[in-house]
């Protein structure tokens, strides 16, 4: 508790800093039920109270009525604030002394946020939406001597703007710390319900309900502040894909067997992207986000040959179609065999009988399924081998339940950006047809739900086609309609 001048900020300790420690940027970031929000209004309203003009904002606020005026207003009443130093009127919050709170919405006016002038602190409510325009509008519009913006959110998407921005850089940082990290310009705290010792009962009931009822993902999304890399009908959860980071080091399993290069060339609003894999561990994913698609294939040839793949396959859709001619020359030479893979066609091996795991796909029938009678096209299909390898491997990591190593995944913890390639991997969803069969949205179809293009899941999805069948290095290899496979082995 913190008091000035009548007014009582509720606080709980750990973000007591917020209040003591002047800095340029100040986030409060945690799960639901954390008095992030409550503390922050708290604070405002002391602000006002001696005198400072302050806005709160939101990224999308079409009315007063989706500012956090109402809370402000309740807050208030909570408070004791006497009427004869504070009032609200229906827009905003004055104070006896001069002080001034108001209402931003930010994504369908920017140019509203060149009214600061004055403004001495700045809030910005759930801002795990901020895009990257308003974050870039927003921290030199706000100039005032000694001003500071303030973010409270719980996170968002690890791929989100404010998220690679503001909370990305200093995750290591934060757990060391304890949840709280400072430099000169940055105080950042990470706060969850059981460290505010207002936690109501009524929550604590909510959150129990949901412990039982909400997936593992959802759960320590809403709760425990965790990143909501996953999106509704996605065919791999985030806790799945965790569970295979580094697992061939948790379960001691040596990388063998053949080492592949996988090219997704995407186009000029995508990334481009590449995967490296050596038998069951992508060992590599790298994102390139420049240059045209010719120099993309330029780059993604150049790594396959420095890293002596046994193969390199890229994405023969759409502009990846014309890239044989160069690829054939740039392989001259090298012992590195070539496959365009065609997603939009019909899968491998189609008379294959599936081997089901156990989950939605799995058919309480005496009769088998093939391949072709299961997946819509190529790409379904290896994001159907994809998904059970990174289930195998998360009942074998966290469960204790044997598989074959050779059908597991495993993800190193060495690739650079595998936060991104995590978001992306567990964004994949399912797309209900006609047909009853398995398919996954197409990236045109996940771009219009605003779901960020899979382009380095598109490429480990890749690097299992094929060769995927090869369990040895020099296994005999046999071409088949354009696919790489082992004539001994299957999937």
């Amino acid at each position: 508790m913190k008091r000035s001048d009548g007014i009582t900020v509720q606080c709980p300790e750990k973000l007591l800093p917020l209040l003591a420690r002047p800095k340029r940027i100040k986030i409060a970031v945690g799960g639901r039920g954390s008095a992030k929000s409550t503390t922050v209004a708290d604070c405002w309203l002391r602000f006002c109270h001696m005198g400072e003009r302050l806005c709160a904002a939101r990224m999308y606020q079409n009315s007063i009525d989706e500012s956090v005026h109402s809370m402000l207003q309740e807050r208030m009443r909570k408070l004791g604030v006497p009427p004869k130093e504070m009032r609200a009127t229906t827009t905003r919050i004055r104070s006896q002394r001069g002080g001034e709170i108001f209402y931003r919405g930010m994504s369908r006016n920017i140019d509203s946020l060149l009214s600061m002038h004055g403004v001495k602190r700045f809030w910005v409510e759930e801002a795990a939406s901020l895009s990257e325009q308003v974050i870039n509008k927003l921290l030199p519009t706000i100039r005032t001597a000694g001003s500071e913006i303030w973010f409270t959110l719980n996170r968002g998407r690890s791929t989100d703007p404010f998220s690679q921005r503001f909370l990305k850089p200093y995750e290591k940082e934060l757990k060391r710390g304890g949840g709280v990290y400072e430099d000169e310009n940055v105080l950042i705290v990470d706060i969850n319900y059981w460290e505010n010792p207002w936690f109501p009962p009524e929550l604590e009931q909510q959150r129990q309900m949901d412990r039982m009822t909400l997936s593992p993902a959802e759960y320590d999304h809403v709760w425990h502040g965790a990143y909501a890399d996953s999106v509704p009908g996605a065919i791999i959860p985030p806790d799945w894909f965790d569970a295979c980071v580094d697992a061939h080091v948790k379960l001691g399993i040596r990388p063998a067997g053949a080492e592949v290069v996988a090219f997704d060339p995407s186009d000029s609003s995508d990334a481009k992207a590449l995967a490296y894999r050596h038998g069951i561990v992508i060992k590599d994913v790298r994102y390139r986000r420049d240059g045209d698609v010719n120099e993309g294939a330029d780059w993604a040839a150049a790594y396959a040959i420095r890293s002596k793949a046994d193969c390199f396959v890229w994405d023969g859709d759409g502009l990846g179609l014309g890239l044989r001619r160069q690829f054939d020359q740039a392989m001259i030479g090298k012992k590195i065999e070539l496959r365009m893979f065609r997603g939009s066609q019909s899968p491998d091996f189609p008379n294959r009988v599936y081997e089901p795991m156990e989950h939605e796909l799995a058919l309480a029938s005496d009769k088998p399924r093939t391949i072709g009678e299961l997946v819509v096209n190529r790409r379904a299909q290896y994001y159907l081998y994809l998904r059970d390898r990174v289930q195998r491997t998360y009942l074998a990591v966290v469960k204790g339940v044997y598989t074959d190593p050779e059908q597991m995944i495993s993800f190193s913890s060495e690739i650079e950006e595998l936060d991104v390639l995590r978001s992306e991997i567990c964004s994949v969803p399912k797309k209900d047809n006609l047909s009853g069969k398995f398919q996954v949205m197409s990236k045109v179809e996940m771009r219009k739900q605003d779901i960020a293009s899979p382009d380095g899941a598109d490429a480990v999805m890749m690097s299992l086609s094929g060769v995927d069948a090869l369990r040895r290095k020099n296994a005999p290899m046999r071409v088949h309609e354009g696919s790489i496979i082992d004539s001994a082995v299957g999937y």
